[in-house]
């Protein structure tokens, strides 16, 4: 692939909405199928592009996404209820009462919501943080349901390791890539999307919408990808591919387009899954 075909954006969150806006006006225009309708794509009730409008994808991609929130909150009440059994101590809000109260839980209405001062962090890193590059681009035949499964396991990790203390930065790609001997004359086109740097605080509504909604993908990826592409036949959003992103950090952790399973909806598999991920990466033994 010539390297004209191949491009690779760095935006932060805030930054996408302006950056389609911008290039709309520029005479770019969005494919119709960026702008899916409820008709169009309405599987068996669930929006196979996750919202009915792509300004409702807009708005979640700036103030976050409740219902995708609420998909979250079973594996953070698991992880609370459970990581004595682990043997790994976490700085984690784990009583009813104590003199911390964690804002994170309290606002999830999690009533183990309170600190108690003798729970340390325990893992390998360090001061080393981590990245987490979760890569949401997947084939027009994957179901909501596994998406958002995925997105949950990828959600829980990022907590996980928020609470053991570790600087996290966590990146959303974008990626498709039709360059191969199929579509002669292809582009790959590259976002990564810096959702959390390493001293921020983790907006758990905000990262819900990247990481479980369809309309992650469906929506905000599809409009990035027609906001660089000259064809506006729907071709960029052809094949998924994983980000070419290199992070410059020396444990990152990729979750890429095939890590998919339906079972991880269940609270207990997705927060046994983001664990054996941080122990495959040797973040915790």
């Amino acid at each position: 692939m010539s390297e004209e075909n191949r491009a690779l954006y760095v935006l932060k969150h805030h930054e996408i909405v302006p950056f389609i806006l911008k290039r709309e006006s520029e005479g770019m225009k969005l494919n119709e199928r960026g702008k899916i309708s409820i008709e169009d794509y309405n599987n068996n009730g669930k929006l196979w592009s996750g919202t009915k409008t792509i300004e409702e994808a807009f708005e979640k991609s700036i103030k976050g996404c409740k219902s995708c929130t609420d998909l979250v909150k079973g594996p953070i009440v698991h992880i609370l209820r459970k990581q004595n059994q682990w043997g790994i101590d976490y700085a984690l809000p784990n009583d009813v009462s104590g003199p911390i109260v964690d804002p994170g839980a309290l606002s999830l209405g999690i009533p183990e919501c309170c600190v108690l001062p003798e729970v340390h962090k325990k893992h390998t890193l360090g001061d080393e943080g981590i990245d987490i590059i979760c890569n949401t681009v997947v084939s027009c035949v994957v179901g909501t349901e596994v998406i958002r499964a995925r997105g949950i396991v990828a959600s829980t990790l990022a907590i996980i390791a928020e609470r053991m203390e570790i600087a996290t930065r966590i990146i959303v790609g974008y990626t498709n890539d039709d360059t191969g001997s199929y579509y002669k004359g292809g582009n790959r086109n590259d976002f990564a999307i810096i959702l959390k740097d390493y001293s921020q605080p983790l907006d758990i509504p905000l990262m819900a919408f990247y990481l479980v909604s369809p309309a992650s993908s469906r929506r905000i990826g599809f409009s990035l990808f027609d906001s660089v592409d000259k064809d506006s036949s729907g071709r960029s959003h052809r094949l998924a591919a994983n980000t070419a992103y290199k992070s410059p950090r020396k444990t990152t952790i990729v979750i890429d387009h095939g890590h998919i399973r339906e079972s991880m909806l269940e609270p207990e598999m997705a927060v046994e899954e983001a664990l054996n991920i941080l122990r495959r990466n040797g973040v915790i033994v």
